[in-house]
Order: C-alpha cells, then sequence, then structure tokens
C-alpha cells in the first residue's frame, strides 16, 4: 500500500468515528446538516442569543513563527525528497473540524503529505502536519496547501515553492586513476579517461569524496596521493610523501581520510595529519552523525569526530569489512562471509549479523529513500532500519551512490540506474575503457 493510500485510510477512519451524526443525517454535500427534531413553534423570543461565530479559525506556524506561504528552499533534481512541519492552531473557543478529501488539500507536482492532522481540532489547541516535496525537473515548483474547515475563515490557504537545481554530478574511480563521471545521471559521459593500465599503482584511486563544490580522490600505492576537481572533468593532482591515502568522506566543513591515523583537510588541497597505526589495514570511511567512520580488515571500526585522532577503534567482529554506509541515526558496515553489523550509538556498540548464506562478501553499500541497499555484484539485500534485511533479487549491479529514489550501480565497466529499489536495473553507459570502478561520490559543481 502506498504512503498516501495510507494516510487516507487513517484520515477516514478517525472521520468515522469522530462524533459523526448518523448517516442519514449528514448533508449530501459531505456537510454535517443535522435535521431538525423540534418543531417551528416550540422555538420563543426568550431563548438566549446564540454565541457569535468565531473567527480567529486556523492559522499556521513554523518554529513559533507564524507563516503565509511555505518555501521548501532548494534541492537537486531527483534528490532527496525535502519536508517542513507546520503546526496548526485552532484559536477559536470551540472544537474545529477539518473538512474536504486530503487528496484535494495539497496540489502542485512534486508536494504531498506526509502525515496528516487529526479530523478535530480541540478549542485552542495546536497540531502538526508535515509536507513533503520530491524534487524533479530542474526549474521552480509551485503548488499550494488549502484546508478547509467549519468556521469563518475558512479555508486556510498556504502558497508552496520549491528551487530544483540541475542534476548532481556522479563520479566514479578506480585504478589506475579511472575516472568516469556523468552530469545527467547516466544519460551521458561527461568524462572518461585513466592514466595507466597497472593495477595498484601509485595512480590508484582508493576512494572519492564531494563537498563544497568540490570532488576530492584520494589513493597512492608506495607515497600520498590526491587530485581535486570542481566538475569532474578536470583534475589537479598532488602527492606528499607517505603513505597511500586509504579513503575519505566529507562533513562539517571537513575532507577526512586516513592513512593509518586520521587525515583532515578543510579545502581538499592541503592535508594535515595522518602517519602509521597499528592495526588492520582500513578500507572505506563515511560521515554521519557528526562523526567520520572507517572500517577494514579483521572486523577493525574506527571512529573520528575531528579529523586528528580515533576516538574510538575496536574490532567487532574476525570478519573483513570493506563497505560503510550511515542513514537515519543508524551505521551499517559489512564484509566478507556476509558480515553485517549495525549501531545506533555513533560506532559505540555494535549488533552482528549475516545477510545471505553467508558465502556473501558485501562489496557495494548505499543508503537512500529511507533504506540501507547491500550487494555483492550477485545478490542485492535491502533494510529500512539496518536490522530486518530482505532479499530485493538477483542483479549484477554492485550499488555505489544513492540518490533520492535513485540507484547507481556498477556491472562490470557499465553503469547501471534502479528506479525501484534495486529490483531492476537499467545498463545506461559503458566505460571505454581502464581498469576497475569501485568508489563513487555524488555532488553539485562549482
Amino acid at each position: 500500500m502506498t504512503r498516501a493510500a495510507v494516510l487516507l485510510n487513517v484520515f477516514l477512519v478517525a472521520c468515522a468515528g469522530a462524533d459523526s451524526p448518523p448517516p442519514d443525517s449528514l448533508d449530501p454535500a459531505g456537510g454535517d446538516s443535522v435535521q431538525d427534531s423540534v418543531p417551528d413553534d416550540s422555538l420563543s423570543d426568550t431563548a438566549p442569543d446564540s454565541a457569535p461565530p468565531c473567527e480567529a479559525g486556523l492559522t499556521a506556524s513554523i518554529d513559533g513563527v507564524s507563516v503565509a506561504a511555505l518555501s521548501f528552499g532548494e534541492a537537486p533534481a531527483r534528490g532527496d525528497a525535502l519536508t517542513l512541519s507546520l503546526t496548526l492552531h485552532n484559536g477559536c473557543d470551540e472544537r474545529l473540524r477539518l473538512l474536504g478529501h486530503p487528496d484535494e488539500w495539497v496540489s502542485g507536482a512534486g508536494f504531498s503529505l506526509e502525515s496528516l492532522p487529526p479530523v478535530l481540532l480541540e478549542a485552542q489547541a495546536s497540531t502538526a502536519v508535515t509536507l513533503r516535496f520530491e524534487p524533479g525537473v530542474e526549474g521552480l515548483a509551485e503548488g499550494g496547501f488549502t484546508l478547509p474547515f467549519d468556521h469563518p475563515g475558512s479555508p486556510l490557504t498556504l502558497p508552496l515553492s520549491a528551487t530544483v537545481g540541475g542534476p548532481l554530478s556522479l563520479v566514479i574511480v578506480g585504478d589506475g586513476r579511472h575516472v568516469f563521471t556523468t552530469h545527467d545521471y547516466g544519460q551521458t559521459v561527461a568524462f572518461d579517461g585513466y592514466e595507466t593500465l597497472t593495477a595498484h599503482g601509485d595512480s590508484l584511486q582508493r576512494g572519492v569524496c564531494a563537498g563544497d563544490g568540490r570532488f576530492v580522490a584520494v589513493g597512492g600505492n608506495t607515497d600520498r596521493r590526491w587530485w581535486s576537481s570542481e566538475d569532474g572533468v578536470s583534475w589537479v593532482a598532488s602527492s606528499a610523501a607517505g603513505s597511500p591515502i586509504g579513503a575519505c568522506a566529507f562533513g562539517d566543513g571537513l575532507f577526512v581520510g586516513f592513512d593509518g591515523l586520521p587525515l583532515r583537510s578543510t579545502d581538499g588541497l592541503s592535508w594535515s595529519g595522518g602517519g602509521y597505526s597499528p592495526g588492520e589495514h582500513l578500507r572505506a570511511m563515511t560521515y554521519g552523525g557528526g562523526a567520520f567512520v572507517a572500517v577494514g580488515d579483521a572486523g577493525r571500526v574506527v571512529v573520528t569526530t575531528d579529523g586528528i585522532s580515533w576516538s574510538i577503534d575496536q574490532q567487532i567482529c574476525d570478519e573483513d569489512l570493506g563497505v560503510v554506509a550511515y542513514g537515519d541515526g543508524v551505521l551499517i558496515v559489512a564484509g566478507s562471509a556476509g558480515r553485517i553489523g549495525r549501531s545506533d550509538d555513533g560506532g559505540l556498540t555494535w549488533a552482528l549479523d549475516t545477510v545471505g548464506d553467508g558465502g556473501n562478501t558485501w562489496r557495494g553499500l548505499v543508503y537512500g529513500d529511507g533504506a540501507f541497499v547491500l550487494g555483492d555484484g550477485a545478490e542485492l539485500y535491502r533494510s529500512e532500519d539496518g536490522e530486518r534485511w530482505e532479499y530485493v533479487n538477483a542483479v549484477d549491479a554492485t550499488p555505489i551512490a544513492a540518490l533520492g529514489g535513485l540507484l547507481f550501480g556498477m556491472s562490470g565497466q557499465t553503469l547501471a540506474v534502479s528506479e525501484d529499489g534495486g529490483f531492476t536495473w537499467s545498463p545506461t553507459i559503458t566505460s571505454a575503457g581502464g581498469l576497475g570502478l569501485s568508489r563513487a561520490a555524488l555532488g553539485a559543481r562549482l
């Protein structure tokens, strides 16, 4: 059942049970016009005057500030959904009833209700309603929220708007400084190039991240290497003595990587910190919940909040871990023998599980559209909470990135896209050559 159908069922059930008059007393138009049961001549001139109708009606606010219009801000085309929580207040000293059909309250492409208010709002009471916007094509999106009620001043009317920017760029990297970039979610190739056909040379790119309008790829083999770009097409290469940079992530205005110990950069162009750290080899990193989390061989998990030192360094299992993702307050790590770990306290404690038959080596893990997607190039699993995993399908695309309702995966040298949670995939563009592609980042161009 869709979210809209669930919300509508809840609203209709509430309507049916909220002080409803008998069915034969309802006005055909849906109002509450209960038929008179007292003869006209029983009314006398001595009856008290009825109270004047309340004109305060229904008002709307966000964080205590009254609003006359709602702007969702800006999002990239096909990007993650935006939400606004609106407070509705009944300013009358009597109960207020919402009218009409919920499907008619919101208009405009991409706009919808994520949660419904109660049918009845008590005197001087407030309630919350959440509106949702799913970005589509580039441009200005406009709509309206019209909420009728049974008091003077009805309906409450609020214009809705959102600005949809251009698509994000997807940059995929791998051995031989193989870079594959698309600016339109896989419809066309913006850049496809590589330096060598030598695996694990100093052109090896071990990770890529994006932030502040910049893409940064990191790697190396005998020394420290990194590459930066503002569009995923033109790159500036840099190097320094030291160990290779294993991976990177962006968050809270910082690029953070590691070469054993954390490395940090405020611009992606110069790095500080790092150095040898005893422990198992680290392979992947993500950012979420105010922390950078990296995983590696023999179940090693490390955490830093500042890019200067590890605040947590522990072994959570015996299996090698190669991928990590964060979403909705939850960290998921995964690796060989089907092993996964789940943490909801920033990596301090972990619950371990096995997904699949125990023979999978998980090579792709992403979070998008409210769910984690896990793959090994043969099978795909999905979970909304990281605890209960459901088999999706047998697919040869390994998930590498997610945005809104789009999943991106690599099948060999071909980029594939899924719009149904990973059940089916559509091949889009194929790299012309070079070595393998394994790490990806989505980001906006300057």
